[in-house]
């Protein structure tokens, strides 16, 4: 209560009595994205003092009658609003948006009748696959490749080439009929196979602002690769700083955060680049009980080391066994989609080994077998890590595939694609860098696995032995792992886990 004094004009005084000004703050608690500000409308007589608990998650400041809040990153905080010897608390949520993964425009059906149209070219993927696989794998260390992202990326390129690049790049692909691929991809891009298991793939196409389109670039290149790739074009792109957020923006929202981003910097005579993003999440068929998972030694090609073992007892798997391997696959859903764990059949031999000297035959007739719906088996015990990998190739996987025959589409004097178009004073583009990352999760609930492939362009059969009754698989040394949906045979991501 404060006392006011007022003069009559008789010499006296009036005593009258005033409230202090209310102090009130209209929320409590209040929720915000990320990047995005909400405001908070306050009541005082005078200015009020903001301290914030935690800057890197929200900050605050006053502007007239409200408190401005703005998200910083994902997590809680706590706004303390000072007015006088009163206080009052705002407790801010702050949440990252959910990325805007790919989303279905088929349905599971039409997406079938696609895959099974598609099979038909599914073996040259996998026999591209299989080669980069080989050439980047290594005894020693993990690798986790996409072949389906790397070579859709590089079919993408195919359409814009001429000549001896577009020779190169067809027949290092397998390619026959690229109006055949094209529209067998197009149809399948666009949805999953299972209603219960993602699959998203997106591609993206920036051109710069430095390119001359060539003049029937548009229809010959531009409009093909958006109709049959759906990819999203992006016209004058300068290629500086902002882009490149734009770009890692871009795949980070296509890989649903598993990948954060692709590229760091572009060249200064950078004119376009081809963008392809994969994301594959599935549930097991058979989930693994949280409760079993326990700490377990997994023997590493360097060194024995205590993993997270998730164990399931008497469940029933496709097994594949001969004097080489021992294969099991573990099927998500419905088992439209697959992962496939290769091991040496005899436990002294390295698995990397092993494949290597497996023929493309010999690899395709494992996952033939595993396809087999007469050859479930009992597994009286299964063992499978749980990990998460990284992997990510740029310089070695442009040198891989220049030795695998993929030749002048790498060398500006020689690399015709000229059915894009030129630099902005007529230089031949050539393509500069190809980086492929990759991400993987694995767990008592199934998988997440996500790939990228960006191509920056510049100017200048195995034998089956006998069926067991029952088996133990246990997954406690270096494995070969396959994702691959079971209508196309089509494999989306390879792997080979040496040390965890």
């Amino acid at each position: 209560m404060a006392i006011i004094l007022t003069y009559t004009g008789a010499g006296s005084y009036a005593v009258v009595a005033k409230r202090s000004a209310a102090f009130k703050v209209a929320k409590k608690k209040v929720t915000v994205y990320a990047g995005k500000k909400v405001k908070v409308k306050y009541t005082s007589a005078g200015k009020v003092k903001l301290k914030t608990s935690d800057k890197k998650i929200a900050k605050a400041v006053r502007k007239k009658k409200y408190i401005v809040i703005k998200g910083i990153k994902e997590g809680k905080a706590k706004i303390k609003v000072l007015y006088r010897k009163k206080k009052a608390v705002i407790k801010v949520t702050v949440k990252e948006k959910k990325p805007a993964v790919n989303k279905p425009t088929k349905s599971p059906d039409e997406v079938i009748a696609a895959a099974t149209a598609l099979n038909p070219y599914s073996k040259a993927v996998n026999s591209f696959g299989y080669k980069v696989f080989d050439g980047l794998k290594s005894n020693d260390k993990n690798t986790f490749i996409s072949p389906a992202s790397i070579y859709i990326a590089l079919s993408m390129l195919a359409n814009g080439a001429l000549g001896d690049t577009y020779n190169e790049l067809v027949k290092t692909l397998g390619i026959t009929d690229i109006n055949g691929w094209n529209n067998a991809i197009s149809g399948y891009i666009n949805g999953s196979i299972d209603e219960m298991v993602t699959l998203s793939i997106a591609d993206s196409l920036w051109l710069g602002k430095n390119l001359k389109l060539a003049p029937g670039a548009d229809n010959g290149f531009i409009v093909p690769v958006n109709n049959y790739y759906n990819a999203e074009v992006y016209r004058n792109v300068l290629f500086d700083d902002s882009t490149v957020k734009e770009v890692n923006k871009w795949v980070y929202n296509n890989t649903n955060k598993m990948i954060d981003s692709i590229v760091t910097a572009f060249p200064a005579n950078m004119s376009l680049a081809l963008i392809n993003a994969i994301y594959f999440e599935g549930r097991w068929a058979n989930t693994f009980y949280t409760g079993n998972t326990v700490s377990e030694p997994f023997y590493g090609s360097v060194s024995e080391k205590n993993v997270q073992m998730m164990t399931q007892k008497d469940s029933y798997c496709r097994y594949f066994k001969n004097d080489k391997v021992t294969a099991i696959e573990m099927p998500y859903s419905s088992g439209k989609y697959a992962m496939d764990i290769i091991m040496s059949a005899d436990a002294d031999s390295r698995t990397g080994d092993i494949w290597d000297s497996l023929t493309t035959g010999e690899r395709d007739g494992i996952t033939a077998a595993l396809s087999d719906i007469n050859s479930p088996v009992k597994i009286r015990t299964l063992k499978v890590p749980k990990f998460k990998l990284d992997y990510s190739s740029s310089d070695t996987l442009k040198e891989l595939l220049i030795n695998l025959g993929i030749k002048t589409s790498f060398y500006e004097n020689s690399a015709d694609f000229s059915k894009i178009g030129t630099g902005k004073y007529g230089e031949r583009l050539f393509v500069g860098e190809i980086i492929h990352k990759t991400a993987l999760e694995v767990d008592e609930t199934g998988s997440k696995a996500a790939a990228a492939t960006y191509v920056g362009v510049k100017n200048a059969s195995a034998n089956l032995q006998d069926k067991p009754s029952e088996i133990d698989f246990i997954v406690n040394r270096p494995f070969i792992l396959m994702i691959r949906d079971t209508v196309s045979e089509m494999i989306l991501f390879a792997g080979e886990v040496n040390n965890l």
